[in-house]
């Protein structure tokens, strides 16, 4: 991965580059300790609502906890990382299935929505 980002950063001075890499990486090795830990079969019953709700879930417990004593730049930058990864979870989700869960009201019948089942 710090390939990749070397070769495409050029527009970063060195410390912003190594910063982005670490945070990369970061993410990098948690998603990849939850895929080892959960698998797929949770994610995948995900709607693109319930995507939303972790995530925001995630960030804004981040911000909230600024308002009070509890804050640290410590957790705020916890809560940013799970958001992260869950938008990770959430992308690979889609791309290894095409779409998220469906949501209730596309699995109504006769309601003209989508179903979003897999082929």
């Amino acid at each position: 991965m710090s390939e990749v980002l070397n070769e495409n950063t050029e527009m970063f001075d060195e410390d912003t580059n190594n910063l982005l890499i670490t945070i990369l990486e970061e993410i990098d090795k948690e998603v990849s300790r939850q895929i080892k830990l959960w698998g797929f079969d949770f994610d995948d019953k995900n709607t693109a609502n319930d995507w939303c709700s972790y995530i925001c879930n995630y960030v804004a417990a981040g911000a909230y906890a600024g308002r009070n004593e509890e804050y640290t730049p410590e957790k705020f930058r916890k809560n940013l990382k799970k958001a992260a990864c869950l938008c990770i979870s959430a992308m690979l989700t889609i791309d290894r299935n095409g779409d998220c869960a469906p949501r209730h009201y596309e699995r109504l019948p006769n309601s003209g929505a989508k179903t979003n089942e897999k082929k």
